[in-house]
């Protein structure tokens, strides 16, 4: 039976309604000729890495993944570009420099060609930081810093499946938060919130025109089970394609924290959404793994896998829906990760910018291995965004 309910409708706290490339000089509108990479087929899906080489000189490097994970390089360069952050989905990807939000239409072989822009910046007084989507992938959100002069929030735009244009429908206060998980309903995202030390989970509502509105916050200090004495605040969340979140717990700190007890490791939750956004969860502290990789979590598009990476490495787990999470890999490497992806041939991709690195893992349920050419070398590598073509 259902050990927790940690969200519930009557405890809501509700709310009235209360990267990226620049328009910079020698900027061209396309990353690779059109028929320049010659044909797709085969292609399992278009990767695009994020990399600083040397001061502000940000690039895009272009590469199409065969099924097995194994990378080839568009042709030609790296794109030089004014890059900050990175968001795609299958027909366009979108980038913001701080102010303006820029369309890219990607081509059949990959190549990446600028259509329409939009400056961000003019509904609200703040600047734009990392962009993320809802599920569908049509509807392009951004996490604003100093949204009202004072707090951070989303924006919310809609995109136009024929053009890749964005047009404004809003935007909301959020304390801090990273970008929302949104379940496979699509109607609910969730975030964490430890804004001075206070250890939420904030769920917000997507309404039909993909617009935001605040739908509850939890003040959550510790997950099902927790031993007396302790407290854990959420990080990390990862939603998977049905209405499953896996939530990352590490130890409270700040004025009055109980003692550590995870020594620098996190404990990996799984919860249920039902149809009113509440999450219940069926597993108790006692059987969470824990990993010393928790900052940063991806389920795969299969639902059978978690990756998990951060400061000490990457790691993968069973995913097994509502159930428990269990143990797969220990520790795939102890690189830093700084961002991963997944393929729909549950091809793991994961970026280092301490190492420069990109490595690529192919996971099936007996077994891990590194794709062939793996790791790559990218110089300072920021972000990495897959196009599954399949």
């Amino acid at each position: 039976m259902k050990a927790t309910v940690f969200f519930s409708s009557t405890a809501r706290i509700l709310f009235s309604s209360i990267m990226f490339l620049a328009g910079c000089g020698g900027l061209s509108n396309t990353i690779a000729a059109p028929g320049a990479a010659g044909s797709a087929q085969g292609t399992s899906a278009f990767v695009y890495v994020l990399s600083n080489p040397s001061g502000n000189n940000f690039a895009i490097n272009a590469f199409s993944a065969s099924s097995n994970g194994q990378l080839t390089a568009l042709p030609g360069p790296a794109f030089a570009a004014n890059v900050q952050t990175i968001a795609a989905n299958r027909n366009y990807l979108f980038g913001t420099d701080g102010e303006n939000i820029y369309s890219f239409s990607i081509g059949s072989n990959g190549a990446l060609t600028r259509i329409s822009s939009i400056n961000a910046v003019q509904f609200t007084p703040g600047s734009l930081g990392f962009l993320f989507l809802d599920r569908t992938g049509s509807t392009l959100y951004d996490k604003d810093f100093f949204f009202d002069g004072a707090n951070t929030g989303d924006q919310s735009f809609s995109i136009d499946g024929s053009t890749g244009s964005l047009t404004s429908v809003g935007g909301i206060p959020v304390e801090w938060g990273s970008s929302l998980s949104f379940v496979g309903s699509n109607l609910y995202g969730y975030t964490s919130n430890n804004f001075h030390f206070s250890c939420m989970i904030d769920a917000l509502k997507r309404n039909n025109d993909g617009a935001l509105t605040f739908y509850f916050r939890s003040f959550l200090d510790n997950p099902p089970g927790a031993p007396a004495g302790s407290g854990y605040c959420p990080g990390a969340i990862a939603a998977d394609q049905a209405n499953h979140l896996a939530i990352a717990f590490s130890d409270a700190t700040g004025p009055g924290a109980p003692p550590p007890s995870l020594n620098g490791k996190v404990a990996l939750a799984v919860y249920t959404a039902d149809s009113a956004g509440d999450l219940t969860s069926t597993s108790t502290f006692a059987d969470m793994p824990q990993t010393a990789a928790g900052d940063v979590l991806a389920i795969s598009p299969s639902g059978k896998f978690l990756a998990a990476g951060g400061r000490s490495g990457l790691e993968v787990f069973h995913f097994n829906g509502a159930d428990p999470i269990t143990p797969f890999t220990g520790l795939l490497m102890n690189d830093p990760v700084d961002q991963i992806s997944w393929d729909n041939d549950n091809n793991l991709y994961a970026v280092s910018r301490s190492t420069s690195k990109l490595s690529v893992f192919t996971v099936t349920a007996a077994s891990v291995t590194q794709a062939a050419g793996s790791p790559y070398t990218i110089t300072n590598p920021t972000a990495v965004v897959v196009v599954p073509r399949k």
